[in-house]
């Protein structure tokens, strides 16, 4: 999945035009991979083939054509290559809990939402990373109040393990450094 979201982004990069040695260059990804994920966004109406036009014939292999495509769909590209988030999970709970409260502990959190304290100490550490809530003091330790500053909605904000928030564009998710 992770190599099809790769070429999808490629593909989404240029305006207009692409040929698949463009995207073969641009992701390091094997031509034939490439040649096969391209067929399947074709054949899902995403991108047309524009061009095929054989390249130099090297003998002992197989004849090598020069391909040229354009976006049809910009946004269903988009949102096929995003990833899919799952519904009422641990994060989600926990989500819910510090909207609610405002003002937590971890403690607070593995009670209300029902979370192991790992779970719960990984996404308060990354909702801090990425700018949402903040301790009442630094150290941390046992009984360290964390206070949300930035609420985005009922729906989580997604948060990579980087600490890095995924941004909603057009069904196209980019990573935002904070």
């Amino acid at each position: 999945m992770e190599k099809l979201r790769t070429i999808g982004k490629a593909v989404l990069e240029p305006n207009g035009f692409f040929s698949l040695d463009q995207i073969v260059r641009r992701t390091g990804i094997s031509r034939k991979y490439t040649t096969d994920t391209l067929v399947v966004f074709s054949k899902e109406g995403l991108i047309k083939k524009i061009r095929k036009q054989r390249k130099e014939h090297v003998p002992g292999h197989s004849a090598m054509y020069s391909l040229t495509y354009r976006v049809a769909d910009r946004k269903a590209l988009a949102q096929r290559i995003a990833p899919k988030l799952k519904e009422d999970t641990a994060q989600d709970k926990m989500w819910k809990v510090i909207r609610y409260l405002k003002i937590f502990t971890r403690s607070d959190l593995i009670r209300t939402a029902a979370v192991s304290r790992e779970n719960a100490k990984w996404y308060t550490k990354m909702l801090h990373r990425a700018g949402f809530i903040r301790p009442s003091r630094s150290g941390g330790g046992p009984g360290v109040e964390w206070r949300l500053i930035r609420d985005c909605g009922p729906k989580r904000p997604y948060v990579t393990a980087k600490g890095t928030l995924m941004e909603y564009k057009a069904g196209l998710h980019r990573a935002r450094e904070q």
